[in-house]
């Protein structure tokens, strides 16, 4: 179910229909499966709703599921942090928004480029 539910929405998402890739993402979040990449997704594609609509709603949905996907990962998936960051400090949360840089920083393996 969450494999299906990710191409799902993530064909939801290409077409910009994410209304829909969040429906999708939110179902393959909620079947028990947590996976980071997953959570991201659903993180992601609620902060472009959140700025579409202007809605606090999709930016607590999309902190709730970065923080998930911050949380579960073993090793820390770039792009997480700096994501929520991103979120909280839309949501007027400069502490956490400050922490989530610094956590991003860390988060890429030495070496790489961006």
């Amino acid at each position: 179910m969450p494999v299906s539910g990710l191409v799902d929405g993530l064909i939801a998402f290409w077409s910009q229909d994410f209304m829909a890739a969040e429906k999708y993402f939110a179902q393959a979040c909620s079947s028990g499966h947590d996976d980071g990449c997953l959570l991201l997704c659903h993180g992601v594609t609620c902060m472009e709703l959140a700025r579409q609509l202007c809605s606090p709603h999709f930016l607590r949905l999309a902190v709730n599921s970065l923080l998930k996907a911050q949380v579960i990962s073993v090793v820390p998936i770039p792009m997480v942090s700096i994501t929520l960051a991103q979120a909280e400090g839309s949501l007027g949360l400069k502490e956490n928004w400050e922490s989530g840089l610094r956590f991003e920083w860390f988060s890429w393996p030495p070496g790489s480029s961006i």
